[in-house]
């Protein structure tokens, strides 16, 4: 995400710049090229009246990092002040209450379009026309063996996934969105697609959400991805039609998600569907009420940690008094809990009452959402210890 400000996202991007340089990366630098641009006369010659040399200053350091790009990154009414800038927008207003006149908001825009576009529009116009530079970090494609300019690859998202995954991505733009939505092939043979289905688990570590096609964006929820097996990823995905097309092809075949992943061999055969999960048996036999829950189980015995499943709560005589509240696991003295179904008004009501009496008979309790199924060593690394 964009920075609030014209020179805060400068900063971050000069700090950025600067840690890519500590890791070896070239830069190179060139000028924005010639374009025609879509305003028309009238509008240049209302944007030159407000237009000031503060902001050619401060479009000049965002072109410079950005590129192309910066322009549209700008924001005028922080470099001419807010007077300004609203007594910008009301010329605007005025000139479009004459159908005769040549504005973005009398071509079917709207005026809203106009007055958030036109300075965009402008600041591209003077960018481009005094031939601005720009400088960039030059990044090498793994997948097509090409070089790329790093800050057109949806620059803040590619900044945002390289922190995220602690090393340079080195996947270019096209490569980046054709692994993300899979080749132009809309259909796949269901072979084919079962192991696919294996494969993909195998290498992620987890059960993907068939309803999420961006397998890129859900790894990158999960923290200390190898390099080695993000390539692999994206060798897999590149040629493929995409993980929804594959998910949706499957579907007609078998009937459900969870119906591919039993022949996938992912889940057990005595898991079965439920209302709002799956039921099926974790790695050391116990009962689990979705996949969910077995992922949080299988975790504790690969850790090699002793649980109890569906522990009692302790009596409490306004919040528990039968005593017949469960949690999902016990370790120890500490109660975990996966509230799968938060945002459901009376499950968060569920919720509630357990940290209540968590609080009231001073137990901790370990509470565990689905965003923190993609690591759980970092949720749970206190039983760990």
């Amino acid at each position: 995400m964009l920075e609030k400000s014209n020179k805060d996202a400068i900063e971050s991007l000069k700090l950025w710049f600067s840690e890519l340089e500590k890791t070896g990366v070239k830069f190179s630098k060139t000028v924005l090229s010639d374009k025609p641009t879509n305003l028309s006369r009238l509008e240049i010659e209302i944007m030159k009246k407000f237009w000031n040399e503060k902001c050619t200053e401060q479009l000049k350091l965002v072109v410079f990092y950005l590129g192309e790009y910066g322009p549209y990154y700008f924001k005028m009414r922080e470099a001419v002040g807010k007077n300004i800038y609203t007594k910008l927008i009301k010329t605007f207003e005025q000139a479009a209450k004459d159908p005769k006149q040549k504005l973005l908001s009398n071509k079917g825009n709207g005026l809203i379009h106009t007055t958030i576009n036109i300075p965009l529009y402008y600041a591209d116009f003077i960018a481009r026309n005094s031939k601005m530079e720009h400088i960039y970090p030059v990044g090498h494609c793994f997948v097509c063996k090409k070089e790329f300019n790093m800050t057109q690859a949806r620059f803040f998202r590619f900044r945002d996934m390289t922190k995220t995954f602690g090393y340079i991505i080195d996947f270019c733009p096209k490569c980046i969105e054709k692994t993300i939505s899979g080749n132009t092939r809309d259909w796949v043979y269901v072979k084919d697609g079962i192991s696919y289905i294996k494969n993909l688990v195998d290498l992620l570590g987890f059960i993907p959400n068939p309803n999420d096609y961006n397998i890129i964006y859900q790894l990158q929820k999960k923290s200390g991805v190898p390099r080695d097996k993000l390539r692999i990823l994206f060798d897999m995905l590149h040629d493929n039609p995409s993980f929804f097309i594959i998910c949706t092809a499957l579907k007609r075949e078998y009937g459900s998600w969870f119906r591919i992943l039993i022949k996938a061999g992912v889940l057990d055969k005595e898991a079965r569907q439920m209302s709002r999960g799956v039921m099926c048996i974790a790695k050391d036999g116990h009962e689990c009420n979705s996949i969910a829950e077995k992922m949080v189980d299988d975790w504790l015995l690969s850790n090699k940690i002793q649980h109890n499943k569906e522990p009692y709560y302790p009596k409490e005589k306004v919040i528990n008094p039968s005593g017949k509240l469960r949690g999902d696991w016990k370790v120890g003295n500490i109660f975990i809990e996966f509230f799968g179904l938060v945002g459901i008004p009376e499950y968060d009501k569920k919720i509630k009452l357990k940290e209540n009496l968590c609080k009231t008979k001073k137990i901790q309790i370990i509470s565990i959402y689905p965003d923190d199924l993609f690591d759980l060593s970092k949720k749970l690394k206190v039983l760990t210890k």
